[in-house]
């Protein structure tokens, strides 16, 4: 209807909003909204990973004061399931966002790059890979929000992070500097998008990124595991920053950046402005299979300074022809862990 095609749209700041009328048509569920929401946005017909989020983030929740959104294509299934499993749960649960999502023109452009041979992995092109960046304005009334991939699994209170002091970031999220944004970006074309002279030697960002975006030496984060202060997020308004990048993706026939499709823009737009959490909070890459020699000799040497965890030679060996990977992935955080992220290729969950 012409409600839901006008539900997320520029209002008259450019700013985004999201109807009321919206949630009632497409969520189910406990709709009260806690100071701390756990979202998860996932499109598979899977159910188990985001049952184990759930759970696990009320297994350590010592007050209990946490809710749960879920984004998905399987409302009624979802809900049936947390019904079953999770019946305390304050869970809302929301469909129709993928429909949402691309009424926003650069994600609706997004999807011609589905028939070119320029984006080999269609999936990328999901509009749920971009839910994260939209939470601060579906989510409100929640000061924080917490994402999370449905590949993790809480150890630890995450309620926490409702006092955090973030020092005005917009985000936070765990640092991983065994990966730099320059091997993402194609940054003669992302300055021939970007920059502006404003005489003599001075420019100015047509996407507001800061030096940090440009530098050499500016690690990646994992976005699986990301904190939101919404407030903060929506007055920068670095969701349409997201979308303004996408923009430029598009108009340079994917050739922008590379590497994924809603990560780089992400890391880009983020750049320099993100409380960096402690390593505890996303120990990652569980369920790989190995782990190469760069980033196994940084995981030992962060190990060994953090913890005095020995060195990772008593449970790896290296393989491969050139010796330089290890395996099998080991990561000496795991024991410390806040969440565990399984994002590597070798899953036990079994659908349900």
């Amino acid at each position: 209807t012409m409600r839901i095609l006008l539900a997320l749209v520029p209002c008259a700041l450019g700013e985004i909003a999201l109807s009321n009328e919206w949630r009632r048509q497409h969520c189910v569920g406990d709709m009260r909204t806690r100071s701390l929401v756990v979202a998860t946005a996932t499109d598979s017909p899977n159910l188990l990973p985001i049952l184990a989020v759930i759970n696990s983030t009320l297994t350590h929740a010592v007050d209990g004061d946490v809710s749960h959104v879920v984004i998905t294509r399987h409302v009624r299934r979802l809900h049936a399931a947390v019904a079953k499993f999770t019946p305390t749960a304050q869970v809302t649960i929301c469909g129709g966002f993928s429909d949402l999502l691309t009424q926003r023109p650069p994600l609706d452009k997004l999807q011609r790059l589905a028939d070119t041979q320029r984006v080999r992995r269609k999936e990328l092109l999901s509009p749920f890979n971009f839910a994260a960046f939209y939470l601060p304005y579906v989510l409100r009334e929640a000061s924080r929000v917490l994402y999370l991939d449905t590949d993790a699994v809480v150890e630890a209170d995450v309620t926490m992070l409702r006092s955090l002091d973030m020092g005005g970031a917009p985000a936070a999220a765990v640092e991983d500097c065994t990966q730099k944004v320059h091997k993402y970006v194609n940054y003669e074309l992302l300055e021939e998008k970007d920059h502006h002279k404003l005489g003599g030697e001075k420019h100015w960002s047509r996407f507001g990124l800061s030096d940090a975006a440009y530098s050499n030496e500016t690690c990646v984060f994992n976005r699986g595991v990301v904190l939101f202060d919404s407030a903060r997020w929506r007055e920068l308004r670095l969701t349409e920053t997201i979308e303004d990048l996408v923009d430029a993706f598009v108009s340079t026939r994917a050739k922008l950046w590379r590497g994924g499709i809603s990560q780089p823009p992400f890391l880009l737009t983020l750049a320099g402005r993100y409380l960096k959490l402690g390593v505890e909070w996303n120990v990652r890459g569980l369920g790989r299979l190995e782990l190469g020699r760069a980033e196994w000799m940084l995981l030992a040497q962060g190990a060994q300074e953090r913890y005095g965890t020995p060195g990772l030679d008593a449970h790896t060996a290296p393989a491969g022809p050139f010796r330089h990977t290890f395996n099998p992935y080991v990561s000496p955080f795991a024991a410390h862990a806040k969440i565990l992220h399984f994002n590597g290729d070798v899953r036990a969950r079994r659908p349900v």
